[in-house]
């Protein structure tokens, strides 16, 4: 029963695109035992399994736990916008610190190289 469950986590986890880093912090699970139970490398803890059904409130507990009916309750859509674009808000915001980062790089790079020139 535990893989079936874990097959359907993994599957929300795919159709919404989400990270397993974005998904640790929206569920407040620290992401090295978040990663191992999805995996399959430690068993699920029903702490993880409610933290899902309560972030996915469109996601049916009957189909997560037993695989009956639909994965969704309802015409809800998979993922609320809002969280989406927090996400994207987010990504937007490592990625400027990341390309801040490598021209930080890149300039410490070439002072060295005009210093031992």
């Amino acid at each position: 029963m535990e893989n079936s469950v874990l097959e359907r986590i993994n599957k929300v986890i795919y159709n919404n695109g989400c990270s397993i880093t974005f998904l640790s912090k929206e569920l407040g699970i620290v992401q090295t035992t978040l990663n191992r139970q999805i995996k399959g490398d430690v068993q699920l803890s029903a702490h993880t399994i409610e933290a899902f059904l309560h972030y996915f409130p469109n996601l049916s507990a009957e189909w997560l736990l037993r695989g009956k009916g639909e994965m969704l309750l309802g015409d809800s859509s998979p993922l609320p916008v809002e969280l989406l674009d927090e996400e994207i808000i987010s990504l937007r915001a490592e990625n400027a610190v990341l390309r801040e980062m490598v021209g930080l790089k890149r300039r410490n790079d070439r002072q060295s190289e005009t210093e031992i020139a």
